[in-house]
């Protein structure tokens, strides 16, 4: 279980990244952004689901 845990955070902590270089990138890309940051969550969370199942 240590290894999802690491992998966990390492995913939060990219997609703390993300919302960092979200603020520098024009308005245009941030929506698209927006989207795979979502996706990602959402597959994330099935993950996670799958695994405590």
């Amino acid at each position: 279980m240590t290894t999802w845990h690491s992998r966990a955070e390492a995913f939060y902590f990219a997609m703390l990244m993300c919302f960092l270089i979200m603020f520098k990138v024009s308005i245009t890309c941030k929506k698209e952004i927006i989207m795979l940051i979502v996706v990602n969550g959402t597959l994330t969370t099935q993950e996670q689901k799958d695994y405590h199942s």
